[in-house]
């Protein structure tokens, strides 16, 4: 029989740096892909760590790193931070055609804590939006201006400068009148 006081120690890396991921029939590759991870599972520790995550789309850098401690309960400690030019994406992620995105997003986003005990974790950070439009494939109510920065933690949402239009959009041939609405 095999339990964990008979399992032997198991500890390891996993590292790739400078990689580049192109996905098929996309004219550009995400660069720099760099990933900096350990596992140990002891019979004093299980934890995996990613202690650096890092790429880029064109001049827009994404990062991340993550502590996992306890397979049991989890304890999580995780970080991320991206800067992107949304226009750019679909040239670099396949998105269906119809699909629009434009403008810039900055976001930071961290959380801490235990699975077992979700309301007592600690989440924090930022959305920090520039003119940005939304409009998925198929929506008729495209989010567009969307300028400010939401700010939150886990007991707490601020707005600062806020601002979106939202439009119901009619296709002319649809409209009574022959005309668009906003």
């Amino acid at each position: 029989m095999v339990n964990d006081s008979t399992k032997p120690d198991v500890r390891g890396t996993i590292a790739v740096r400078g990689a580049r991921v192109q996905y098929s029939g996309l004219p550009k590759a995400i660069t720099g892909v760099t990933l900096e991870s350990d596992f140990t599972r002891t019979a004093e520790l299980q934890q995996f760590r990613i202690t650096r995550f890092a790429a880029q789309l064109g001049n827009d850098p994404v990062s991340a790193s993550m502590t996992v401690t306890g397979f049991d309960d989890p304890l999580i400690d995780a970080d991320a931070s991206v800067r992107l030019n949304l226009a750019t994406v679909k040239e670099y992620y396949p998105l269906d055609p119809a699909t629009v995105l434009a403008g810039g997003l900055d976001a930071t986003i961290s959380l801490a804590g235990t699975m077992s005990d979700q309301a007592g974790m600690k989440a924090g950070g930022s959305l920090t939006f520039r003119d940005v439009t939304v409009k998925p494939a198929g929506s008729t109510r495209p989010v567009e201006k969307l300028n400010g920065t939401i700010a939150f933690t886990n007991t707490m949402i601020r707005s600062e400068g806020l601002s979106l239009v939202m439009a119901d959009r009619i296709s002319p041939s649809a409209s009574p009148c022959g005309t668009t609405s906003r």
